[in-house]
């Protein structure tokens, strides 16, 4: 997913779209949720966005604050707030190195979205 470079005009552009899918996705069933958070954690990935990988970064957070909620509190508010990557920001990180990863998988159960992040 190349593109421009973090701090472009077109990042407002990139974070709207995806707030918008975020809204869209919340009420879809687990098999339809399962398939559009896949393919946005896939195309906002650190590692495929080497030239935009802050941007990636922070986006992939606000991906794993959706899935924490859709099957969590199915509490939702924060996309509708200001600060939107300050509420992402408020759960764990879920990208981080090979060996945090492989730490965090012998504490806590896997997730679907685990296989996505090999």
């Amino acid at each position: 997913a190349g593109g421009l470079p973090a701090g472009s005009e077109n990042e407002a552009a990139e974070f709207e779209k995806l707030i918008w899918q975020l809204r869209e996705v919340k009420s879809m069933n687990e098999s339809q949720y399962k398939e559009v958070i896949h393919r946005l954690w896939r195309h906002w990935h650190p590692d495929k966005n080497l030239d935009r990988k802050e941007m990636a970064t922070r986006f992939t957070q606000i991906i794993n604050r959706h899935m924490a909620s859709y099957h969590g509190d199915k509490d939702f508010s924060w996309l509708d707030a200001e600060k939107v990557e300050e509420a992402a920001a408020m759960q764990p990180q879920d990208v981080a190195s090979p060996t945090a990863r492989a730490a965090a998988a012998h504490s806590q159960p896997r997730s679907w979205a685990d296989e996505f992040e090999e």
